[in-house]
């Protein structure tokens, strides 16, 4: 069932601020002590998904995934371009940087790509013209976040079975209060990254058709945009990508 773009705005507004207040409750609940850990947790699987990605992702390109991903990005960029090309009136440079800015990807990614919308740009992703440097680019981004994802998951997991050893720690007499408060501000720090890693996994699944009601209804919303935009996860990422 399709939700019109004004509905999963609302839809998506309401649940991010309700996550972050949801977040900001559990900081408070489980203390900050919990909290710190948790954030720092966080932040070492970051840097170990920083580590492993460009391993783990030449993996992925000899398996059959990285087909599946190209031929679905691929067949969802020539359909994009066509439906563009309809309804645009300019030719060459101008309509190419219309159709990247149509599409329902993050800012930095639109303005990566008509950067290196040029020859040195198709020399270095091997494509000879814009529909095909446009797939090439998107299926790299594409990978680029499904590996994140994988990653990030899985160490998560491994993680999270070191996270109950500070039970002890938290029950502490005389840091309570201390730990409530400072709780709080680690959980809304904490919800920051979860929206920023949910944002990547809208963009990896751009191409679907949820994942295009979901970046339309981002791109419909001041609030919903200022996270979308400013992912710093998102900004590493880019830096992964032939054209970085």
């Amino acid at each position: 069932m399709k939700i019109n773009g004004g509905k999963m705005e609302t839809i998506l507004t309401v649940a991010v601020i309700v996550f972050i207040a949801l977040m900001i409750f559990i900081g408070q609940h489980r203390g900050m002590i919990k909290m710190i850990f948790s954030l720092a947790s966080m932040l070492i699987v970051l840097i170990l998904v920083q580590i492993l990605t460009p391993i783990t992702k030449d993996f992925i390109e000899t398996t059959p995934v990285y087909d599946a991903i190209s031929k679905q990005v691929t067949q969802y960029v020539d359909e994009k371009i066509v439906d563009v090309s309809d309804s645009i009136s300019q030719t060459g440079e101008t309509a190419q940087k219309n159709t990247i800015n149509s599409l329902p990807l993050p800012k930095s990614v639109k303005e990566s790509l008509i950067k290196n919308n040029n020859a040195d740009g198709y020399i270095e992703l091997g494509v000879e013209n814009f529909s095909q440097y446009v797939a090439e680019y998107l299926i790299d981004s594409v990978l680029n976040a499904s590996t994140f994802i994988l990653l990030f998951v899985v160490l998560t997991l491994l993680v999270q079975l070191v996270v109950h050893l500070l039970d002890i720690i938290s029950k502490l007499p005389g840091i309570n209060m201390l730990n409530k408060g400072g709780g709080a501000v680690i959980g809304l720090i904490e919800a920051v990254f979860v929206l920023w890693i949910a944002c990547i996994i809208i963009t990896a699944f751009s191409a679907t058709s949820w994942g295009q009601q979901a970046c339309d209804a981002i791109g419909n919303s001041v609030f919903l945009s200022l996270i979308y935009d400013n992912n710093a996860i998102q900004m590493f990422l880019n830096n992964l990508n032939l054209l970085a």
